[in-house]
This record gives structure tokens, C-alpha cells and sequence, in this order.
């Protein structure tokens, strides 16, 4: 039976579901997203109306995505459902090393060859979170606080290399112990926050 996220004893780590479905937000400052990475290469960067709807190029400042997944472990398989009915892709799914997308208009299925990627948003290293060992050895707590530039290094951008925005000097993340999981991953440049990936209602299939 699907068991809500508090129904584990409460101090235990580690990946103890065999399957989670849930839903995933993920809200980018894209004027923040882009001043951060010109700073990090040595770039001067216009920071004024920072806070209009709109970059220059008539594009969004703020990129929402919402989507549904379902993911099992062992072996990985992982499907995402856009929610949002304007998006040109309604849906990706992954199994082994194949990955088929779903676009919206028309209407098509296609099946991404080996050297052709479509990235989950991060999904992946907040539901297998190994990774930010690298940079934060465990037993983690609730909430880990981590330097900007301590994944600015060639081992953790090969390790959560989604998760990592140039120039940002801290990153945030909730750790749920029961699960294993991070539900909740935030990306700061100065006072603000660049990127804000949130896992909610998330059910688990216990083995």
C-alpha cells in the first residue's frame, strides 16, 4: 500500500522506498539565474529592473514548471506529466538508457537516442541524493546549508550537475530522513533566490 511520508520512523536515513509518486514545482529567476552566471565568469551584468515580468528579450523573468512523476528504484524508471497545457512536451519518461518524450502538437511520441538527453529538472538527484556527498558528508540534517562555491568544483558539478547555478553563493536543501529524499532544493544569489525545486504530496511504496 502507498504510506504517506511520516508514516516511517522518524531519524532513520537512507533509501528505504521502492517506489514514490508525487508532484514537483520548479520556480527560476531567470534575470538572477543569469546575473549570478555572469558573475561567475567575469561578466558586468545590467541588474536594474530585476524585478519586471519580463527579460528584454519579451521572455518570462520567472519560469514555473509543474509536473506529476512517478519513479521506481530498482531499476530506475521514471515518468514526468507536464500539468501545464501550454507546454510543448506533455510528458518524458525514462527506462535504462532509453528515453521516450511526448510532445503536444502534434501530437507525437519520440524515442531519444543514446547520445540525445531531456533533462528531469533535477528530479533524479533530490529522489537519489548521493550525490551531495561530495560536498556534504552524511549523517545529513533536516536542512543543509551549503556554500556556493563548494559546488563550483569538477567533482560536484559531475556529481548533481542540475542542481548547480553558476555564481550562487548558497544553496539550501530539506532532507526528509524517513525517505531519504530531498523535497525541497533552493539556489541563492545574494538576497535572492534564483531557484526553488519543491517535491509535494510525495507517496512511497514501501518494499
Amino acid at each position: 500500500m502507498f504510506a504517506n511520508l511520516r508514516d516511517r520512523k522518524l531519524g532513520e536515513q537512507g533509501p528505504m522506498w521502492k517506489s514514490l509518486a508525487g508532484s514537483c514545482l520548479s520556480i527560476t529567476d531567470v534575470r538572477a539565474e543569469s546575473a549570478a552566471r555572469d558573475l561567475f565568469h567575469g561578466i558586468p551584468h545590467q541588474t536594474d529592473n530585476a524585478s519586471t515580468c519580463e527579460d528584454a528579450g519579451g521572455e518570462p523573468a520567472v519560469l514555473e514548471v509543474r509536473y506529476l512523476f512517478a519513479v521506481q528504484r530498482l531499476p530506475w524508471r521514471l515518468a514526468i506529466v507536464f500539468t501545464d497545457l501550454s507546454a510543448p512536451i506533455v510528458s518524458v519518461s525514462w527506462a535504462n538508457t532509453m528515453t521516450t518524450a511526448i510532445s503536444a502538437s502534434p501530437i507525437k511520441a519520440e524515442v531519444l537516442g543514446p547520445d540525445v538527453s531531456y533533462g528531469d529538472l533535477g528530479l533524479h538527484r533530490l529522489l537519489v541524493p548521493e550525490g551531495l556527498e561530495v560536498v556534504f558528508p552524511r549523517p545529513w540534517p533536516s536542512e543543509l546549508h551549503i556554500p556556493g562555491v563548494a559546488l563550483e568544483t569538477e567533482e560536484a558539478m559531475a556529481a548533481v550537475p542540475e542542481l548547480v547555478r553558476l555564481g550562487c553563493n548558497e544553496y539550501v536543501a530539506t532532507f526528509d530522513p524517513d525517505l531519504g529524499i530531498v523535497t525541497k532544493w533552493i539556489s541563492r544569489f545574494g538576497n535572492t533566490t534564483v531557484t526553488e525545486i519543491t517535491l509535494n504530496w510525495t507517496k512511497a511504496l514501501w518494499s
